[in-house]
C-alpha cells in the first residue's frame, strides 16, 4: 500500500527516470549495432570484391539498401583439425595423395581427380598441405573455395557482379597430364564456356605453378574471368594448431603470429601489389576498429611476395611471383576473418569494372574492361626448412632469388648517409607566384665546405628543387634549366665543377607529376583513366592545389629531353622520382594499356637512364631495382596494420651489402634513439633534407611538410652519427649478417667476421648473454 501511494504521489517523477532508463538502454544498442556495421566484412568469394566496392562509393544508389553482412562465427564450434605434419621417408601415399615426383629436397604428392597437392620436405619428413580436407566455418562457397585448387571470379553479361567457379561448384572437366616433373591439368567450364590450362613443376627451387595467358579460353561473350587463384590455401594451418607466422612485404617487413585471435578481426589483410591502379580504381575509405585505422594511406607494397612458416615443425616457405604481379593483390587471412583458418594468397585480377559518366549532370553506367589484362600468372614457392625455416631464412632465399634472377645490380659503396640539399619553392603573392629561396647553389657549397672540413666525406649528396620554379613550380619541365634566383645554369655548373673533387652530386628528376598551373598542358600526353576522365591529384597546398600526371611515353620524352641538354652540364648522376612508385593502366589515342605495359615503358626508361648515368631511384618497386646503384627512402618500418604481430627488416636483411639503401628523412623522427637502432639493425643508411633558411619560410609554399632543415640545427646531430655509423661499420668491415635473432627488447645481429651486434631497442636496461646494455644502446662485439 505504501508503494502505491509513492507511486501515486511521484508518478512524473517515476515515469521521467524510467523513460530516461529506457532511452539510455535504446541508445547504447543502437551505438554498439552501428559500431558493428562500420567494419566491413572483405569476402573475395561471396560478397563484393575490392572493385565492387568502389564501385559503390562512386556510385550514387537511390534506394538506402544495405549489404548483407556476413555473421561472425564463433570459434569455439569447431574442433581441431587433425592432419597429420610428419611422414617418414618410406611414405608413397598421404590422404588419398600418392607420390607423383621428387627432387633433392622436396616430395610432391598429387590427387588427381581435385588437382590437390602435398609438400613433403624431405631433411624432417614435416608436409604442407595447399587444400583443405575438411572444411570448417563459412558457407558452401567458402567451404568449395577452401577444398579447389583454382578459383575463379567470372562476370556475366549485363551483371557487374563477381560469381565463383571451382573445382566443386563449377563441374568442369578435366584432363591431366602428368609429367615428369608435376602435371597439367586443362579445365573447361561447359557452363561458362570458360577453359585454362594450369602447370605445376617441382624444380630445384620448389614448386612453381603456372597459368599461361595463351590456354585461356573464353568461348562465349556472356561470361568473362575477372580474378582467379591459383593454390589459395597453400599451407595454411587451422586456429592456433600450428605455431609460426605468415609474412608479408609491408614496410620493413611484418609478422602475423598463427595464434588464436579471438575472434578480434573482421577482415583480411589485402592489398594489391605496386599500389592500387588509379587507372579504374578509387582509393577505399576507412574502416574503423576502436579509433584505429584497419587500412591507413599506406606505403605501397614494393617487392611480389609472401611467406608462411611453421616453427615449431620446421618447414615453410617463401613465393615469389614470377609472372602477373602487375595484376595482383595480396590477402593474408588470420583466423577469424571469416575462417577458422589463416592462409595467404595472391589474387591476379584479368579485368576491372568501372564508372563511365554518362553526362556531366546524369550520373554515371557500370562499365566492364572488355580486354583481359596480360597476365600470365606464375607463382614459385621456394621452400625452407629445419634451422632456415624462420624470418631470417626467408629473408636469405629471397636474397638468393634476386641474385640467381639478375633482379639486383651488385653495388658495393662505403657512403654512410645521405644529404639533400633543397633549392627552392614557389608561394603565392599579389600578381603571380613568387620564389621562396631556402639555399642558393653557392650556399649548398659553403655546407658541403663544412662538412668536409669536418671530416664528413662519405656520403651521396641530392640537390631538391633547383629547377626553374623551384619543387612545385617546375614539375613538367623538360629541360635542364636551374632556377636563376638561386644563381641559374652558371651557379649550377660551379657548384658541380668545385664539389666534385669531394662529393658525388646527383639532381633530383621528376618525370610523373605535372603541374598545370604553370605548364601548357597541350603540349603533354596527360594521364587519363579508362573512363576517359583525365586524372587530378588534390594536395594540401594554397599554391598548387591540383597536379596531375603524364603517361609513360611523356615520361620517356621528358627524360631524353633532360639527358640530351644534361650531357652538356656534369652531375654524377640523377634521382627519377615519381615512376619509381606508381603503375596505372591509362587510355591514349582512344587505346586503353594495362599495367603490364606501363611496367614495360618504364623499365626501358630506368634501363635507358642508367645507361648515360648514375641512377638512384625513390623507393621503387623490384622490377626496377636492377637498373639503380641505390635505393632511396626505403621503407624503415611497416604500415602497422592491426593484425600485424611484429615488425621485421626483412628487406634490409635481405638486401645487405647487395646495394645502398638509404632511409627517409631523420629530420623528422620524433624518438631519434629509436630510429639509430633501426638503422642499425636493419643496415640502412640515413638521410638528411638540409637548407640555409630556416624552415618556416616554407609555410605558404607547396612544401610546407618541410618543417625542421636549417643546417644550423642539424649539424651537430649530422657529425655525432656520421661518427658512430663509421666506428661500426669500421668494425664489421663490410661483412654480410649471418644470423638475426631477438629476445625481448635486445636484438643480436651475427656477421659472417665474428662480429656481433647487440641493440637494446627497450625503455630500460637490459642484460642479455653476459652483456649489459642501457636504453636505446648498442654494443659491438667481438667473439
Amino acid at each position: 500500500m505504501k508503494i502505491f501511494n509513492f507511486l501515486k504521489t511521484n508518478f512524473r517523477l517515476v515515469a521521467f527516470f524510467g523513460g530516461m532508463l529506457v532511452l539510455t538502454i535504446f541508445l547504447l544498442a543502437t551505438t554498439q549495432i552501428e559500431e558493428q556495421k562500420t567494419i566491413s566484412q572483405p569476402n573475395p568469394v561471396t560478397e563484393p570484391s575490392d572493385e565492387e566496392e568502389e564501385v559503390e562509393e562512386e556510385t550514387q544508389v537511390e534506394e538506402n539498401e544495405e549489404l548483407e553482412e556476413i555473421p561472425q562465427i564463433d570459434m569455439d564450434d569447431f574442433e581441431p583439425e587433425k592432419r597429420l605434419s610428419y611422414f617418414p621417408d618410406e611414405t608413397t601415399e598421404i590422404d588419398g595423395h600418392r607420390l607423383l615426383t621428387e627432387n633433392e629436397d622436396l616430395q610432391l604428392f598429387f590427387q588427381r581427380e581435385t588437382l590437390s597437392m602435398i609438400i613433403r620436405e624431405k631433411k624432417n619428413g614435416k608436409v604442407m598441405y595447399s587444400t583443405v580436407q575438411t572444411p570448417q566455418g563459412g558457407n558452401a562457397s567458402w567451404s568449395n573455395f577452401m577444398r579447389s585448387p583454382i578459383v575463379i571470379n567470372y562476370i556475366t553479361e549485363n551483371n557487374t557482379g563477381f560469381n565463383q567457379l571451382d573445382l566443386y561448384s563449377g563441374n568442369p572437366e578435366i584432363a591431366v597430364n602428368e609429367t615428369l616433373t608435376g602435371f597439367e591439368a586443362e579445365l573447361f567450364f561447359p557452363e561458362q564456356e570458360i577453359g585454362m590450362l594450369v602447370k605445376v613443376d617441382l624444380t630445384n627451387d620448389g614448386v612453381v605453378v603456372e597459368l599461361p595467358d595463351h590456354t585461356i579460353r573464353e568461348e562465349s561473350s556472356r561470361f568473362t574471368i575477372g580474378e582467379v587463384f591459383l593454390y589459395p590455401f597453400m599451407g595454411y594451418t587451422f586456429m592456433d594448431n600450428e605455431a609460426g607466422y605468415m609474412f608479408i612485404p609491408d614496410g620493413s617487413g611484418s609478422l602475423i603470429y598463427l595464434e588464436d585471435n579471438n575472434e578480434q578481426y573482421s577482415q583480411p589483410f589485402s592489398q594489391p601489389f605496386y599500389d592500387i591502379d588509379l587507372g579504374v580504381d578509387i582509393p577505399k575509405s576507412q574502416s574503423m576498429v576502436n579509433d584505429m585505422a584497419m587500412l591507413n594511406n599506406a606505403k605501397p607494397m614494393y617487392a611480389p611476395i609472401w611467406g608462411m612458416v611453421h616453427t615449431e615443425n620446421e618447414i615453410g616457405y617463401l613465393a615469389t611471383i614470377e609472372s602477373g604481379d602487375e595484376n595482383g593483390t595480396l590477402q593474408a587471412y588470420p583466423n577469424g576473418a571469416i575462417l577458422p583458418y589463416n592462409w595467404i594468397t595472391t589474387k591476379f585480377r584479368y579485368r576491372s569494372v568501372y564508372s563511365q559518366a554518362t553526362s556531366r549532370s546524369e550520373g554515371s553506367v557500370m562499365i566492364l574492361q572488355q580486354n583481359r589484362n596480360e597476365v600470365n600468372a606464375k607463382i614459385s614457392y621456394r621452400f625452407v626448412s629445419g634451422d632456415q625455416a624462420d624470418y631470417f631464412g626467408l629473408s636469405q632465399t629471397y636474397r638468393q632469388y634476386l641474385i640467381d634472377n639478375h633482379f639486383i645490380n651488385e653495388t658495393s659503396s662505403d657512403r654512410l648517409m645521405r644529404i639533400d640539399l633543397f633549392g627552392a619553392d614557389s608561394e603565392k603573392s599579389l600578381v603571380s607566384n613568387k620564389i621562396v629561396e631556402m639555399t642558393s647553389f653557392a650556399e649548398m657549397g659553403e655546407i658541403l665546405e663544412r662538412l668536409y672540413q669536418n671530416d664528413v666525406t662519405r656520403i651521396d649528396v641530392g640537390i631538391r628543387g633547383w629547377q626553374a620554379g623551384g619543387e612545385y613550380g617546375s614539375l613538367g619541365l623538360n629541360r635542364f634549366r636551374a632556377e636563376n634566383k638561386l644563381g641559374g645554369n652558371r651557379g649550377l655548373n660551379e657548384l658541380l665543377e668545385k664539389s666534385q673533387e669531394h662529393f658525388d652530386l646527383f639532381l633530383y628528376n621528376d618525370l610523373l607529376l605535372f603541374n598545370p598551373s604553370t605548364r601548357n598542358s597541350v603540349r603533354y600526353d596527360l594521364f587519363t583513366r579508362l573512363n576517359k576522365q583525365l586524372y587530378r591529384e588534390s594536395i594540401a597546398s594554397p599554391v598548387f592545389p591540383e597536379l596531375n600526371y603524364v603517361i609513360p611515353e611523356q615520361s620517356q620524352k621528358m627524360l631524353r629531353d633532360f639527358s640530351n641538354q644534361d650531357e652538356k652540364n656534369h652531375p654524377a648522376g640523377v634521382v627519377i622520382t615519381g615512376i619509381s612508385n606508381k603503375l596505372f593502366s591509362y587510355s591514349y589515342k582512344g587505346e586503353n594499356f594495362d599495367r603490364h605495359h606501363a611496367l614495360s615503358l618504364y623499365e626501358e626508361i630506368f634501363e635507358e637512364a642508367s645507361q648515360t648515368s648514375r641512377l638512384f631511384l625513390d623507393n621503387p618497386f623490384q622490377a626496377y631495382w636492377k637498373y639503380a646503384e641505390a635505393l632511396i627512402d626505403f621503407p624503415i618500418r611497416s604500415n602497422n596494420y592491426i593484425f600485424e604481430s611484429q615488425e621485421i627488416p626483412f628487406f634490409g636483411l635481405a638486401l645487405n651489402n647487395l646495394i645502398p639503401l638509404y632511409a627517409p628523412y631523420f629530420n623528422f623522427e620524433e624518438n631519434r634513439d629509436a630510429y639509430f637502432l633501426k638503422l642499425l639493425e636493419s643496415g640502412i643508411r640515413p638521410s638528411f633534407l638540409i637548407t640555409e633558411e630556416d624552415s618556416r619560410a616554407l609555410q605558404y609554399t607547396s612544401s610546407a611538410e618541410i618543417y625542421s632543415s636549417k643546417y644550423t640545427v642539424f649539424e651537430r646531430e649530422i657529425l655525432e652519427m656520421y661518427t658512430k655509423l663509421a666506428e661500426v661499420q669500421e668494425q664489421i668491415a663490410g661483412a654480410s649478417i649471418s644470423q638475426h635473432t631477438t629476445q625481448g627488447t635486445v636484438v643480436d645481429i651475427r656477421y659472417e667476421n665474428g662480429i656481433r651486434l647487440l641493440l637494446n631497442k627497450g625503455e630500460a636496461a637490459s642484460s642479455y648473454d653476459g652483456h649489459s646494455l642501457e636504453a636505446y644502446a648498442y654494443k659491438v662485439v667481438r667473439e
